[in-house]
């Protein structure tokens, strides 16, 4: 595009050879954005803080105060849209949005609309710089280091392309490139690594159950190659979700000088975040699980200044007092997976415009904080841990009677955890090996014909439900829960129940269908 400074000739002029050599002056009047928006600098924007004089609404917004809901459990549920005759216990899968903040995305798809232009060009990009601002707040992060992505998933192929790229052009860059993952790492994850082969070798050791923090910690450090360019950790585990004990397993990251890349999907909201202090190099975490946005938003951390310098970066100084690291910033050449009019202005410019798309998810962030301020983040966050805990417990007593809560083998994750989802084992009659994966299908096939909505998982050769526990689900959810399966335990006794039948029609694909989705860790 073509800059016009205020006041000036409006033709590009020919200037001498001598001055087009040196870098143009910075310009300090004109336009100072990109492609055609008609709106100020985001890079200038990202940088000022949001408080003193953020851009006017083009709408208003409601505002939520606790009188406004209903108390926790089934009363909270007349804020979402499930149908009444569900059991819904997997918001861990793809969250689910309140009706209300369906309502203000709609409000700003139909302001959009109203105008196209006006609000494209002129409005929208300040807004969505707004909306950086405050999600990097709660977050714990600064706003310029903090952008929006589709999902995680998204931003973790983002990433991922950047550190190989990194390395490829590292002075080193014959030296054979290692990624280092866990076992239970998200199915999507393994698969982007294992496309990554030959040219990378993947180094992903084995997590055995039962964990605890320290076991993480000292399988990390007993695994992880002191040449590994880059380590991928997920902060809360899908499958398997415990919290992944993130700060110390990057310090000793740091240590080697291996990067570190966290999948934090299950973390927003679940967790009081504070990305800047958890010495990692890029966290990406989803905006549409338990913050409950609409479908399509993400974040995306990067550190602006390096916490694990690799060692190729290395240099020793003449002078015996001066040792250290050369700083290079994470951000340079962390693009986009889509190219378009921001790129090579910044990097909230590179990913604040990737082409025209939906940007209500993106704009309903400011509604949702002021939703989940309104309901008390301590107060959501006590109430589903409790309920989690209560429904574990109960599930357990239901599932093998007479057995010590929690009996011993039977829970692989620890019932006092920060997670909002656990793993429980299915009662005996369930476990029919050796084809496990295809056997969990049917049975969350079979629940799901009884309108429950909970998924199976094979871990270690064994079958376990995964439970959920957010604001708008109740102990009568677990209670049906655990009759459901029950009642399927009873009709696997019977060698000519549908659910043989299903499985022997099944056998031939079914089981390579699950590997991924029943995940056997």
């Amino acid at each position: 595009y073509q800059r016009r400074v205020h006041g000036g000739p409006s033709t590009v002029q020919e200037l001498p050879a001598t001055t087009m050599s040196r870098a143009p002056p910075p310009i300090t009047r004109g336009y100072q954005g990109f492609g055609s928006f008609h709106s100020a600098n985001v890079q200038e924007l990202i940088a000022r803080s949001a408080e003193p004089a953020p851009p006017a609404l083009p709408i208003t917004l409601p505002r939520f105060a606790r009188d406004d809901f209903p108390a926790f459990g089934a009363a909270m549920r007349a804020m979402w849209l499930f149908p009444p005759e569900w059991c819904f216990v997997n918001h861990g899968a793809f969250g689910a949005a309140p009706h209300c903040i369906l309502d203000v995305a709609e409000m700003w798809r139909r302001h959009m609309e109203t105008q196209p232009l006006r609000f494209i060009d002129r409005q929208l990009l300040p807004l969505l710089v707004l909306c950086q601002q405050k999600m990097a707040s709660f977050v714990g992060a600064d706003p310029r280091d903090v952008v929006f992505v589709p999902n995680v998933t998204h931003g973790m192929n983002t990433v991922v392309a950047h550190v190989l790229r990194t390395a490829a052009d590292a002075p080193d860059s014959a030296r054979r490139i290692k990624v280092y993952a866990l076992s239970t790492s998200y199915g999507a994850t393994k698969k982007l690594l294992k496309s990554l082969l030959p040219q990378v070798e993947l180094v992903q050791p084995r997590v055995v159950f039962p964990v605890t923090a320290d076991s993480l910690v000292q399988l990390v450090k007993d695994t992880l190659p002191h040449d590994a360019t880059l380590a991928v950790f997920e902060h809360i585990p899908s499958n398997t979700p415990f919290v992944f004990p993130v700060a110390e397993v990057a310090q000793h990251c740091r240590e080697l000088g291996v990067q570190v890349l966290v999948d934090g999907a299950h973390a927003l909201l679940t967790l009081p975040l504070h990305i800047d202090t958890l010495g990692v190099d890029y966290y990406v975490t989803n905006c549409h699980k338990w913050f409950c946005s609409p479908k399509g938003c993400a974040l995306l951390w990067s550190s602006h200044v390096p916490t694990t310098p690799p060692s190729t970066h290395f240099f020793h100084s003449t002078c015996p007092l001066f040792i250290g690291w050369v700083r290079r910033e994470r951000q340079v050449g962390l693009r986009p997976l889509v190219v378009s009019h921001g790129f090579g202005h910044g990097f909230t410019s590179d990913f604040i415009w990737n082409g025209l798309d939906d940007p209500a998810p993106m704009l309903t962030t400011l509604s949702l904080l002021d939703f989940w301020n309104a309901l008390g983040l301590d107060a959501v966050r006590d109430y589903c841990r409790g309920l989690l805990q209560r429904a574990t417990s109960r599930l357990v007593e239901v599932f093998h009677p007479g057995a010590a809560t929690p009996p011993a083998g039977e829970l692989l994750l620890p019932l006092q955890g920060d997670s909002f989802m656990n793993l429980v084992l299915l009662p005996p009659p369930l476990h029919r090996p050796p084809d496990l994966t295809l056997w969990a299908k049917l049975i969350q096939d079979a629940l799901f014909d009884g309108f429950v909505e909970c998924p199976t998982k094979v871990v270690q050769g064994r079958l376990y439900l995964r439970i959920s526990c957010f604001v708008y689900n109740c102990d009568e959810d677990y209670e049906r829960v655990g009759c459901a399966v029950l009642a399927l335990a009873e009709a696997a006794r019977d060698p000519t129940h549908p659910l043989f039948v299903n499985c022997a029609d099944d056998a031939d694909g079914g089981a390579a269908m699950m590997e991924e989705a029943a995940c056997d860790i």
